[in-house]
């Protein structure tokens, strides 16, 4: 009788297998694993099949988390934000948004750009589950006016 062998990442996982498929657990998310077979009768184990590449999917994203969380600028000033997604195994791109583009606006990577007084919410948008983001908020402040030197 020939039973079958399945390697991952060149160890041995399982044997004995009578089925022709079978179903691996436990892996994790966003990783890539390796897979081979053999098949084994009474006369020894035959050479492993050639390598399998498999990648595991993203984990479901949870939560969204922006920094720096609260931006003071003055208008005309821009900054950074970054968005991390949890968990680290899950797609880590967002899309960002402004609640007022009048005050404060934002590009594609997340930069911010003061444009007139007030106070903006920045919005990070998991772009695989739009019902996960995070949040940021823009105070702008006009630059104070230069008082010159009196003389005119």
């Amino acid at each position: 009788m020939t039973t079958y062998n399945v390697y991952r990442d060149g160890n041995k996982i399982k044997s004995g297998l009578t089925e022709k498929s079978f179903t691996d657990s436990g892996l994790t998310p966003n990783t890539e694993y390796t897979y081979q077979v053999s098949a084994e009768n009474n006369t020894g184990e035959s050479e492993l099949s050639d390598p399998i590449k498999v990648k595991t999917n993203y984990s479901d994203p949870t939560a969204v988390d922006i920094s720096p969380k609260t931006n003071n600028l003055e208008a005309g000033a821009t900054r950074n934000l970054t968005a991390a997604v949890t968990p680290s195994t899950a797609k880590q791109t967002v899309t960002w948004s402004s609640s007022d583009p009048g005050i404060a606006t934002v590009d594609a990577n997340g930069k911010i750009t003061a444009v007139a007084a007030g106070t903006a919410t920045i919005t990070a948008t998991s772009t695989e589950k739009s019902a996960v983001k995070g949040t940021a908020t823009v105070n702008v402040t006009e630059p104070e006016p230069d008082p010159g030197d009196g003389e005119g």
